[in-house]
């Protein structure tokens, strides 16, 4: 069984269907209702009619995310076999992609929220190594093995961009051929699960890449 990492929480998957799920849920709220009879009071109809009448709030003001963080499914089956049983997978990021992430020229992510990447998933020495300020303006970045759902592996970087206060972090070096591979266009998904896996005796960093339409 693989375990799944999200926001510092492990969870397991369930094995039962979703059928059996919506029967039980619903066996449970007939018995609930049964046990319970609600007689309405006087009271009820006066705060009914004062609903009606009040105005919908304003959406002025409010901010909304452009799109969910958290992914709306798991790794498929194909990532767990690729992965491998017992191997820890953390969530690291989900992105709308734009134009930018897909053009051959780019041929990069960029993260935009890297705290699950940072905080969760690289080590404090890995995070040092990328934060490091190299002579020259050079890139710091970790090299990475990128895996898609069909099994295909690409070396690709884990790069940091810009100096401390515009600091950037992309995926680069053959992201664009790993974008090609799977169809992906502007306007698609791609959630990333980061993992681990022994190479030669030391932890090799993998960045799973499951796009979607």
């Amino acid at each position: 069984m693989a375990i799944l990492k999200l926001f510092g929480k492990e969870i397991s998957v369930s094995t039962t269907s979703d059928h059996e799920t919506e029967s039980n849920n619903t066996n449970q709220a007939s018995s609930s209702s049964s046990d319970h009879t609600y007689q309405r009071r006087p009271s009820d109809e006066k705060n009914d009619r004062a609903s009606k009448k009040r105005k919908p709030e304003s959406d002025k003001g409010k901010v909304r995310e452009s799109y969910p963080q958290v992914p709306t499914i798991s790794l498929s089956s194909e990532f767990l076999r690729i992965i491998g049983d017992g191997v820890e997978s953390v969530f690291l990021y989900r992105k709308k992609l734009e134009k930018t992430d897909v053009e051959k020229h780019q041929d990069k992510l960029l993260v935009t929220k890297k705290e699950n990447l940072m905080d969760e998933f690289l080590t404090k020495e890995e995070c040092q190594t990328l934060m490091m300020r190299r002579e020259g303006g050079l890139t710091s970045k970790i090299d990475v093995v990128g895996v898609d759902k069909t099994g295909r592996e690409l070396e690709m970087l884990i790069s940091r961009w810009g100096a401390d206060k515009v600091m950037k972090i992309v995926l680069n070096r053959n992201w664009y051929r790993m974008v090609e591979a799977n169809g992906a266009k502007a306007g698609h998904w791609v959630d990333l699960w980061g993992y681990r896996r022994r190479v030669d005796g030391n932890n090799k960093i993998c960045v799973a890449f499951n796009f979607s339409s």
